[in-house]
């Protein structure tokens, strides 16, 4: 859980800017990190991210890191095949 308050969002909006990149081509955007199932997390972080960031994301006036972190919840082919890189 990833409290819904200013401070929060801020850094929120920050983290999905980084880690979205990464995110978006099935790569774990933690270098210093590895979790022993590190598949299983990345699925995990990006199906959160998804699903949970854009609301919060677009009510911040980040349309464009909302629409494309809303992506993270598709799988890979369908996440590339999105009209949203056609814009």
């Amino acid at each position: 859980m990833w409290e819904a308050e200013p401070e929060a969002d801020a850094h929120l909006a920050d983290c999905a800017e980084w880690w979205s990149y990464d995110l978006l081509a099935d790569r774990w955007p933690f270098t210093w990190w590895r979790p022993d199932d590190e598949p299983h997390a990345r699925v995990e972080l990006q199906t959160w991210l998804g699903e949970h960031a854009p609301a919060r994301l677009r009510a911040l006036g980040l349309t464009d890191l909302a629409d494309r972190t809303a992506l993270l919840a598709l799988p890979y082919d369908a996440r590339w095949n999105d009209p949203y890189w056609s814009r």
